[in-house]
Order: structure tokens, then sequence, then C-alpha cells
């Protein structure tokens, strides 16, 4: 996957890009929803749901200690701190089991995000969305890729802010099965 084929669905983060892979499955990669781990802001891979352990996330091939761990023994690395989606040159991924080469931990496969390494100029990028159907649910996003080149090498920085707010049910309460939403009336006769 390619920064350019990144750029056509329209992501904000690391985590809706992931969301859009077909052999993605079993991942958490909504900042908030109705479970208990999955309200932490935390985003993973999960190829094939072999669980978020068994899917190892390389960034220019480099492994990366995970930063979560529950009670279970499971861990996994959330995909959102690694790298800004605008640094992201291409996105590899080994779908088949890759234990033989990196562990235990590459069971499901390797997602490997290539940044790009000789960017040189100035790029900025904004995108502000919402849920269509409610109104509710914006999410701001600004980021920020410069880069300079020399003869002896360059330096490239790049950094990304994501601000999202919540949908709650009642903002969409006729996708759960009601009309519209009422608070009980008590009568009096």
């Amino acid at each position: 996957m390619t920064s350019a084929d990144i750029e056509d669905i329209g992501a904000a983060d690391v985590a809706e890009v992931i969301a859009s892979m077909p052999w993605n499955s079993g991942s958490q990669t909504r900042a908030a929803t109705f479970q208990g781990e999955g309200a932490d802001g935390r985003n993973n891979v999960n190829l094939r749901n072999l669980g978020h352990g068994a899917t190892l996330p390389l960034v220019n091939g480099k492994r990366h200690v995970p930063s979560w761990y529950n009670g279970r023994g499971n861990a996994s690395t959330n995909i959102n701190a690694l790298v800004p989606t605008i640094a992201i040159e291409r996105i590899e991924i080994v779908k088949d089991g890759a234990s033989a080469l990196y562990g235990s931990d590459a069971v499901a496969g390797v997602v490997n995000f290539i940044t790009k390494s000789d960017f040189e100029g100035f790029d900025v990028s904004a995108q502000w969305t919402t849920d269509d159907k409610t109104g509710e649910g914006d999410t701001g996003q600004m980021s920020v890729l410069w880069g300079i080149q020399g003869d002896r090498g360059g330096v490239i920085f790049s950094a990304s802010m994501t601000d999202r707010s919540e949908i709650n049910i009642a903002d969409d309460y006729e996708r759960f099965g009601a009309r519209r939403f009422r608070r009980p009336v008590s009568r009096v006769e």
C-alpha cells in the first residue's frame, strides 16, 4: 500500500488505514468503543484474527516494544503512536505467518511501515470530518512534514495531531431500533 493509496482512502490516522484492509480482523481500531478495553485510545493490527500479539508491526524493518499489556498475557503495539500518516511512504504486509524469520510475535504476519527517507521541502495536511447522519463525532486532524537533504545526509521531521469527539447512542438512536429518543412521560389523572 503506497502513500497515494493512503491518501485515496482519506484516513485521518493509521488505524483507519489498517481498518480498510480486508485481511485485518479483530483488531482494536477505534479510539472509543462500548467495550471496556477499547476505550483507552489504543489501536493495533490483528491479521486473520489470531490475537493482538500475533501480528508484528515494524517501522523501517525495526521492532517496537509492545505498549499495552493485559492480565491475560496479551501484548500489542499502539500503531497510532509509531509514525504520523503523512510520513508513511508505503506499508508492506506479509499476510502469511512469519514466525520462522521474526519469532512467535509474527505468527499471523508482519506489517512494516516504511517512512519517507528522501523527502525535501515542507508539507502540511489538514482534515476535518463529521458524521453525516448525526452531525456529531467531529474529527480534526493536522499533520506537518518537513525535510532537508544534503550531500552527507538529511533530516526529516513529522508531527501529527488528531482531536476526535464522541458519538453517543442517543445521537444515533434509530440505528439501535428506536425511531426517536424520548424521555418517559408521567401522567397524572
